[in-house]
């Protein structure tokens, strides 16, 4: 799948709306980071998903090795350095931190990498099931009826559940049931995300103009982008966890059906697309994973050893710009060169080349021209011809061939 610059800056607006929320907390009602946590996932899930779609439909094949290659050095190398971090500042116990390394506890803000990880497994079989499906009334009913079936469970878990937030259940450090749920709920939010990459990528094989009507796509990226605003004042000045009777779960789910709208939106141009273009909120895109991993180590070390208070402005802003420093340190010297890494690792598919097969007017044209094996040739075209002149005049081959061209 082709890079769009937009997408970045999408996944620092979705930073952004994570460091909100953890940075100021009102007494659990803001709860902003919910946001920006679907926005990260259903942006995951839309780019794997469609790279690993193009990959089976263009190869009939899945290289999983070299999908877990990549999976591993773009998590790992900086999640590794957080948790040395956290051992170091004893924040968190050894056993926490071994399973947050194994990825078999949820602790703090590590659920997301949890449940990350988790539907990493299941993106290969989404991918096959869908290739296999040739028929495209059958693929895209079977996206509805599974939308639709993830929306009334997600509704389930999160409000008909006996429990004041549903089954978002953050530190659960053991193996019980309740933490696998954890990951389920969000299930429905990555398949919103897959399905989108699938519906783009056939747009395109079909030629789909994504540049047409550019004020209203406009218009709804921002809306999508600023709608949950009013929803959480609203929120924080009644103090209650739902809207109209539904849980905010809910909303965050049909936020997520309106973000990857937005993301097919932002294959366009429009004037929001230059907006997450922009080399500011880019900038915050790039740095987004180490800036998840320790705004809140950061945050818990100046406060317990430097004083810091959390009720003071200033001492968040501090906060955020040391944040800020050391995610761009960590992103130019540990990320970067651990994805660079993965060329290295990866295991170079073979592929054998196509036969070109000719038409029968350029194999009279090489008969003519004294090519005794035309196949012997890659590209059969004029352009290759004028590279390998016949006769001691050079302009031979371009004379025969006028007159080859002539006669047809």
């Amino acid at each position: 799948m082709e890079f769009v610059h937009a997408f970045n800056g999408f996944r620092g607006i979705a930073f952004i709306n994570v460091l909100i929320d953890h940075y100021t907390y009102v007494n659990c009602i803001l709860d902003i980071g919910q946001f920006g946590v679907a926005m990260f996932y259903v942006l995951s899930a839309y780019l794997l998903t469609g790279q690993l779609y193009k990959q089976y439909l263009e190869k009939n094949q899945i290289n999983i090795c070299n999908y877990w290659i990549r999976r591993f050095f773009r998590i790992y190398p900086c999640l590794m350095l957080a948790l040395f971090c956290e051992y170091l500042t004893g924040r968190l116990t050894n056993y926490q931190i071994w399973n947050i390394f194994c990825l078999t506890g949820i602790v703090g803000f590590y659920w997301a990498i949890y449940v990350e990880m988790r539907f990493y497994i299941i993106v290969p079989l989404i991918v096959v099931i869908f290739a296999k499906i040739r028929n495209f009334i059958l693929k895209f009913s079977l996206m509805l009826a599974l939308f639709l079936l993830g929306f009334f469970y997600h509704f389930y878990l999160n409000f008909m559940v006996d429990e004041p937030r549903g089954f978002r259940r953050w530190d659960i450090d053991d193996y019980s049931f309740e933490k696998n749920i954890v990951f389920i709920n969000y299930i429905p939010i990555f398949l919103v995300g897959s399905f989108m990459s699938i519906i783009v990528y056939h747009l395109k094989k079909f030629k789909h103009n994504f540049n047409s009507f550019p004020i209203l796509k406009g218009l709804f990226i921002l809306f999508i982008s600023l709608i949950h605003g009013p929803i959480i004042y609203y929120r924080c000045m009644h103090g209650i966890n739902t809207f109209w009777g539904l849980p905010f779960s809910n909303f965050n789910f049909i936020f997520c059906t309106g973000y990857v709208i937005a993301l097919m939106f932002m294959n366009g141009k429009n004037f929001m697309t230059s907006f997450y273009q922009s080399k500011i909120i880019s900038f915050f895109g790039d740095i987004s994973y180490p800036a998840y991993l320790f705004h809140t180590i950061v945050r818990e070390f100046t406060f317990k050893y430097w004083g810091w208070n959390s009720g003071q402005g200033f001492h968040l802003f501090l906060c955020f710009l040391i944040t800020v420093a050391l995610s761009y340190l960590i992103h130019i010297t540990v990320e970067n060169y651990f994805i660079k890494k993965t060329k290295f690792w990866c295991i170079k598919q073979i592929t054998t080349p196509k036969e070109e097969v000719l038409t029968p007017r350029e194999e009279n044209m090489y008969k003519n021209l004294h090519i005794n094996n035309p196949k012997s040739i890659n590209t059969p075209n004029a352009e290759n011809l004028y590279k390998k002149p016949i006769g001691d005049d050079k302009n031979d081959l371009e004379i025969s061939l006028g007159l080859i061209e002539n006669k047809f």
